[in-house]
């Protein structure tokens, strides 16, 4: 038995249904022998409707394994949006252009070091960057300085050579308050770029 006992347990079986069988006594065993914790079930679309009233799961999460890693972007982006308070919405789109006609039309941008980010700074859309991963000082945006939050460089290291080196888990040192404030500032500070003359874009 396991000590201290697990709050949650995430079950992850994508196989066919035969497989999915088999590892309904698992999850039969993993309730039994840990019934407070929370068990999540992530398999694919046919097999769940196979065993979907299991009474031993508390949640399943379906997944499409032909769809490779944009399947399991799109898994992730829904549960994230499905925590939400305000439920947003999901735009993985394709083609890019669509996207970034997206990003155009935005008052604002709150984004990590990624594409998207990139795309919605050379539109001229005020943009937060959140850095904790990579690197800002090589890889940030070429303006909305102001608005960068910056978690990867330590206040003493202004001058300390800039690296291609990640730092994991800084991402999550990132507080709501910290993107809130930069948000409320975003909002006085920054023209609405949909209000903005052409030629000033």
């Amino acid at each position: 038995m396991l000590e201290p006992a697990p709050e949650k347990i995430c079950l992850i079986r994508t196989s066919a249904v035969g497989d999915t069988v088999h590892a309904l006594a698992l999850a039969n065993g993993l309730k039994q022998g840990f019934p407070n914790a929370s068990l999540t079930w992530v398999l694919q679309t046919i097999p769940y409707e196979m065993v979907m009233h299991q009474p031993c799961v508390d949640q399943f999460i379906t997944f499409d394994r032909k769809a490779g890693s944009a399947g399991w972007r799109k898994l992730i982006a829904e549960e994230i949006a499905a925590l939400c308070k305000c439920r947003p919405v999901i735009a993985l789109e394709k083609p890019i252009r669509r996207t970034m006609i997206q990003l155009q039309g935005c008052r604002l941008v709150v984004s990590p070091d990624t594409g998207p980010l990139h795309i919605a700074v050379a539109m001229g859309v005020p943009t937060i960057g959140l850095y904790g991963y990579s690197n800002p000082r090589r890889c940030g945006p070429y303006r909305f300085h102001d608005l960068l939050i910056d978690h990867y460089n330590d206040p003493d290291a202004q001058h300390a050579p800039i690296t291609r080196k990640s730092k994991p888990g800084r991402m999550q040192t990132i507080t709501p308050e910290e993107v809130i404030e930069k948000i409320q500032y975003c909002l006085k500070a920054c023209p609405d770029p949909q209000k903005l003359p052409e030629m000033a874009k």
